[in-house]
């Protein structure tokens, strides 16, 4: 993943910023003991600095594969230099 996002890459998401490729990709990489963290793309608008993911946020349970629990969420992505410079989280209402 390192070598998609900007070096200044910046992730907001709700609770946490994580600046940097180094903060970006352990952010990412973060492992759940019994779940995997899944984002399924639903729909991908572009913007004037990148594009907005319309997208469920799923949790699934690691040694069956089911879902355990999903969200609406959106994703703004930035685009600079042709790298993912930004990531912001958006809840949205379902």
């Amino acid at each position: 993943m390192g070598e998609l996002v900007h070096p200044e890459v910046e992730i907001r998401t709700e609770r946490t910023v994580h600046r940097g490729r180094r903060a970006a990709t352990e952010w990412a990489g973060k492992v759940f003991d019994h779940l995997e963290r899944r984002y399924v793309p639903l729909e991908i608008e572009e913007t004037p600095s990148g594009v907005l993911v319309h997208a469920e946020l799923q949790y699934l349970w690691r040694e069956k594969g089911d879902v355990g629990d999903s969200s609406r969420v959106a994703i703004e992505l930035g685009i600079r230099d042709g790298l993912v410079s930004s990531w912001y989280l958006i809840d949205e209402p379902e």
